[in-house]
């Protein structure tokens, strides 16, 4: 169990480690729109399980045909509308620098947090 203060300065991280996630979330987002503008159409990826036939083998060493799966991801190329995926990217853009705007008041919103929290125990 942790103490009062450690507990206190862990919530005291909350809105940072939310913001932060956004933020890699958002630029995740814009470079795989980047990639798909630059590349001219989308990637659609689904997994597909194949049966194929395989020599198995018993506890005793004998030898015998079994069946056996293997997943294999299946990509298959999507047109898009390039004006679409800017106008997108565009407004992912536009919330990033929303979540940067609000990173470093969140970041005075935690220090003033865990200077309360010094006042706490730490046991």
């Amino acid at each position: 169990m942790s103490s009062p203060r450690a507990a206190c300065i862990r919530s005291a991280e909350v809105e940072l480690d939310f913001i932060n996630s956004a933020l890699s979330d958002f630029s995740e987002q814009i470079a795989e729109k980047t990639a798909v503008i630059d590349r001219g159409y989308a990637i659609y990826s689904r997994q597909q399980k194949t049966l194929y036939f395989d020599k198995c083998e018993e506890e005793d060493g004998e030898e015998y045909d079994c069946r056996k799966y293997d997943i294999q991801t299946i990509e298959t190329p999507v047109s898009i509308s390039i004006p679409e995926e800017r106008r997108t990217r565009r407004e992912l853009v536009s919330q990033l620098n929303m979540k940067r705007a609000q990173l470093s008041q969140a970041y005075l919103r935690r220090d003033n947090a865990i200077k309360g929290c010094q006042s706490l125990p730490d046991e």
